[in-house]
């Protein structure tokens, strides 16, 4: 009996630990640290962002005038929020290969929070980017 009682307390564990393991809803995100908005992982980031920014352009490209804060969840190492200001070039698309992409004098700008999810692990992968 007792055997009967360890086995269905052992079966009940198992399930439930393969049924959370199988779940991919994260927990809300708790707060947020800020980072230096300088560190080298905030700027390869930043880098990144822009350039699946002007991926989604439909017209013009852009480029990076000023990066105003970066901050990472403190309950998710490597989800990011970086706002930034983007500034509109003369470059229309498709740009030709090598062609330098300046602003104009009074080009529009436009300012766009990434929000960068990265592998947790090495953090050297993104693994979703979104923009508000």
């Amino acid at each position: 009996m007792r055997k009967l009682l360890i086995l269905a307390l052992v079966l009940v564990f198992s399930v439930s630990v393969l049924a959370a393991a199988g779940t991919t809803k994260r927990a809300p995100i708790v707060g947020h640290m800020n980072l230096n908005v300088t560190q080298p992982s905030v700027m390869e980031i930043v880098r990144y962002g822009t350039q699946e920014y002007n991926k989604r352009s439909k017209d013009h490209i852009y480029v990076l005038k000023e990066i105003l804060n970066a901050r990472e969840a403190v309950n998710y190492r490597g989800y990011y929020h970086i706002n930034v200001v983007l500034v509109e070039t003369k470059c229309l698309k498709p740009v030709k290969k090598n062609k330098l992409c300046f602003p104009e004098e009074n080009a529009a700008e436009k300012k766009v929070l990434f929000k960068v999810s990265t592998n947790a692990i090495g953090k050297d992968e993104v693994t979703e980017v979104k923009f508000e």
